[in-house]
Parts: structure tokens; C-alpha cells; sequence
């Protein structure tokens, strides 16, 4: 079975005691206990252990995904980002309350860069729309050329076309281009290739 990580970072093992007005008074894992089967909690207030976390869940094929509540680290670690940015499981950051609406200094997190996405200001809910949003297949990863990249391996370029995981391209008219420089139209389905012609029925 496939499980999401949940991961936090420091002092979120207070929440439901830390500044309740802020945070509420229910615990993480109290709320998610009903999706508790296909979850992994991890907490750790040391930034070297979550950055373990991270390359852990990474290399664990069971784990399809992370949400991540960096907590103030959010704010300040460079190295965090950089490990966010190196794994390629998707990550989606989860804030409880409203970042961009408290003081200045929390306004900044240095992780939402490389992340699938950000969720903020919306509670404890904010954990359910991320589970929900790993599970649905959100979170392909698009690379530095304007491509983009899926759980099997297929990726969309910029231009539109896909290539798929087996080299395969796939262009936005509907031709297709083998990994051997063969090429299939859409309209006729006859290929070419470089050894000589084939039509197909």
C-alpha cells in the first residue's frame, strides 16, 4: 500500500498545547487518525534529522510522497530547501496558520521554491488537501527546460510534445517518434524508420 509521509519539523510536537489561538488545540496526529493507515508520522526539532528524513523517504518505494510542515525552519534553512530540491518524491509544504499575515520574519519560506506546492493558513485541514493532492497524482515535477515529468517516467517538453519513459516522442500534432528514429504519424498510422519504410495495417 502506498503511504505519504508527514513530516514536522520543531516544536509542532507541542501542537495543540503552543499558542492554541494560533495553531488549535487538536494534535496532528488526532486529526489524521482516520487516514492514519496510509500514513507515516515523523517529527524531529533537529534540521539534520529532517533533512535524514527526506533522503530516507526518497529511496523508500512504499512512500509515494511527503507533506511537510518545516515549521520555522521554513524561514531560515538553506539546507532543508536544498533537500526538498534533491529529492524527487513530490513534497507539498503545509503552514497552519497564514504565514504572509503574521510577523515580517515569517514571511519568507526558503522551501516553497522546490516544492510541489504550498498549502497555508487553513488549519489542520491543510493536511487532508495535501494527502488528498499526492494521492490524485499531483505534484509531476517540471525541470529547468520547461519540461515536465511524471511518476512513470513520461515527460511533456515545452514545446508540447511528450516523450515518453521508453525515449518515444510524441508530438502535439500526434506523431510519434521512436527511441530508434523511427516515426508514426497520427493521421495514417504508417511508420518509418531508418532502416527503410513500414506500413502497418
Amino acid at each position: 500500500m502506498s503511504k505519504i509521509l508527514i513530516l514536522n519539523g520543531p516544536n509542532l510536537n507541542l501542537q495543540g498545547k503552543r499558542e492554541p489561538e494560533i495553531y488549535g488545540r487538536e494534535t496532528i496526529e488526532g486529526y489524521l487518525q482516520n487516514e492514519a493507515e496510509t500514513l507515516i508520522f515523523q517529527q524531529s526539532n533537529i534540521e539534520g534529522e529532517l533533512i535524514n528524513f527526506l533522503h530516507a523517504a526518497d529511496e523508500n518505494p512504499e512512500i509515494s510522497g511527503v507533506v511537510f510542515n518545516a515549521g520555522g525552519y521554513s524561514h531560515t534553512s538553506i539546507a532543508l530547501a536544498d533537500a526538498v530540491k534533491a529529492i524527487s518524491k513530490p513534497v507539498i509544504l503545509v503552514h497552519i496558520s497564514n504565514i504572509y499575515a503574521r510577523e515580517i520574519e515569517r514571511r519568507t519560506d526558503l522551501l516553497s521554491a522546490y516544492a510541489a506546492g504550498q498549502i497555508v493558513g487553513l488549519g489542520l485541514m491543510g493536511y487532508k488537501l495535501a494527502i488528498r493532492a499526492i494521492f490524485s497524482g499531483f505534484g509531476e515535477r517540471e525541470t529547468g527546460f520547461g519540461d515536465r515529468v511524471s511518476g512513470d517516467g513520461d515527460r511533456e517538453t515545452g514545446f508540447g510534445d511528450r516523450v515518453s519513459g521508453d525515449g518515444d516522442r510524441v508530438s502535439g500534432d500526434g506523431e510519434r517518434e521512436s527511441g530508434i528514429g523511427g516515426q508514426e504519424t497520427g493521421a495514417d498510422s504508417h511508420q518509418t524508420s531508418d532502416l527503410g519504410p513500414r506500413t502497418t495495417d
